[in-house]
């Protein structure tokens, strides 16, 4: 699971990372696009992908965890190679690196959360040290129409030199500073005016957003890239929704900001809201505002064209990215970051719910169809859960069938063959192979084969020679190791096998 887990850490941060390099060649091929708020949503969902909780669109993994995972319960194995074995994972110092890593992460965005809390805290605190100001010295008469509209909007003035700002959630709050009649009323209304369109538009809610997704995903540095991207975008975007209603105030919205950088400095610093005299501010984006808000032509007759042609871009690699993470086994590759061996031969089947749909599962507590016993003319040398001292005291988990070097061995069910090598699981099994059984849902593993008569992806019928007994891997003597595995654990064969 922990594996798995920063497995998806990961892919998180990386895919982050190839997002952002596709922004910046965006950027160079249309740079008006990262104009638009929208790009960035686009951009943050997708980044965010490799973290949801999607299923496997397989219906369980090609080989059960529980062959993966237990190497020591075989009967092959003698009492002081178990001792061994267990002395080596016990050792295993990467997966405790692995978890101080894990712990680093989570303390990390304990504290990053911390510093959030905190300021949407202090931000409280300082606006419920402001003074109620009267809208109507400001807005004209349709925007106050709008505010008493929505009735969720007030304004309030500071004892600090900062540019106005608005923040909330469910409600928002415009601040404006200090001696803000100083300025001229025309460049007051202006700015108001574009915190106002802000609030309209729902930016502090996403300014929010953002900042609790940098907060919590504190390790992944291209966030916080995608976060100042949205916000130079929102800020611009903000400018040409004020201009769309004032065409021919832009000179003096210019002006109106570049007065409102030079009047206003502050140290006022909270991870909240966005304010023009942020310290940490970039103000090249000042620079980028004022050129388009003194550009000659702020129409675009293929705005909304664009939009849609955005909006189709990300919901189709919204919905690539979302059905790869959902074919890839992530569990898998965790198994191959733990270093096991991959897979070489096994069977990539998408959904196995497809193979034999007209199968019915007849194997219940009440009516059971049974299998053919694996070797004819093999006796039992060791049964399901018998104990002895080879096997370290742990009960065995399939059933040992006796017999010759090159015996045949045929398929207790029909299914299809999704193993058939010496590599995909631990080598004490030797040579398997593993059949996904079509009648019953089970998987059947036929172990220390000494070879092979079918091919991975190979279906097989009940009875059919598929391999012949040998003595590969941690073995005795030549035997078949023979399992049932239905869900992830291992059946007692016997209720299952006309033996």
């Amino acid at each position: 699971m922990l594996y798995s887990l920063m497995v998806s850490l990961v892919a998180f941060v990386i895919f982050s990372g190839v997002l952002f390099l596709i922004n910046n060649l965006i950027k160079k091929i249309a740079p008006k696009l990262s104009n638009f708020s929208l790009f960035w949503h686009g951009l943050l969902f997708l980044s965010l992908i490799p973290l949801l909780p999607v299923n496997n669109l397989s219906s369980e993994p090609i080989i059960p965890s529980v062959l993966l995972n237990d190497f020591t319960h075989s009967h092959q194995i003698i009492k002081n190679s178990y001792i061994i074995s267990e002395q080596v994972n016990n050792n295993d110092f990467s997966q405790y690196g692995l978890i101080l890593l894990f712990i680093f992460i989570i303390l990390g965005c304990i504290v990053s959360l911390h510093k959030f809390i905190y300021s949407c805290l202090t931000l409280q605190q300082f606006s419920n040290k402001c003074a109620q100001v009267s809208l109507s010295n400001w807005f004209n008469t349709q925007e106050l129409k709008l505010i008493n509209s929505k009735s969720n909007i007030r304004l309030i003035q500071s004892q600090l030199p900062h540019s106005p700002f608005v923040y909330g959630i469910f409600s928002y709050t415009i601040v404006i500073p200090k001696n803000f009649e100083a300025m001229q009323l025309e460049q007051q209304k202006l700015l108001l005016a574009h915190e106002l369109t802000h609030a309209k538009r729902h930016d502090p809610i996403a300014v929010f957003i953002y900042r609790f997704c940098c907060s919590i995903f504190w390790f992944n540095p291209f966030l916080k890239d995608i976060e100042k991207g949205f916000t130079n975008a929102m800020e611009i975007s903000c400018d040409a929704d004020v201009l769309k209603t004032l065409p021919n105030k832009k000179s003096d919205y210019a002006r109106a900001l570049l007065s409102s950088l030079k009047l206003y400095q502050t140290q006022l610093n909270m991870s909240t809201l966005t304010h023009f005299s942020n310290p940490k501010h970039d103000k090249s984006i000042f620079e980028t505002r004022i050129r388009a808000a003194m550009a000659t032509n702020n129409k675009n007759k293929f705005e909304i064209l664009q939009k849609i042609l955005l909006l189709a871009v990300f919901i189709l690699l919204g919905v690539s990215s979302f059905i790869t993470k959902a074919t890839l086994n992530i569990e898998q590759i965790a198994n191959e970051v733990k270093g096991l061996k991959p897979v070489q031969e096994a069977l990539v089947i998408p959904n196995f719910d497809n193979v034999h749909k007209e199968a019915v599962d007849l194997v219940s507590l009440n009516l059971q169809i049974k299998g053919l016993k694996p070797v004819k003319e093999a006796w039992i040398s060791s049964n399901y859960d018998e104990v002895n001292e080879f096997r370290g005291a742990k009960p065995h988990q399939g059933i040992d069938f006796a017999a010759k070097k090159g015996t045949k061995i045929t398929a207790s069910f029909s299914g299809v063959v999704l193993i058939a090598n010496d590599t995909s699981l631990h080598k004490n099994y030797g040579k398997v192979i593993l059949i996904r059984n079509s009648e019953n849902d089970m998987q059947s593993l036929y172990a220390h084969l000494d070879s092979f008569n079918v091919t991975a992806g190979q279906r097989v019928k009940e009875g059919d020679f598929i391999g012949t007994v040998g003595n590969s891997g941690r073995v005795t003597g030549p035997h078949l190791h023979f399992e049932l595995i239905k869900h992830n654990k291992r059946l007692n064969p016997n209720k299952y096998l006309n033996l």
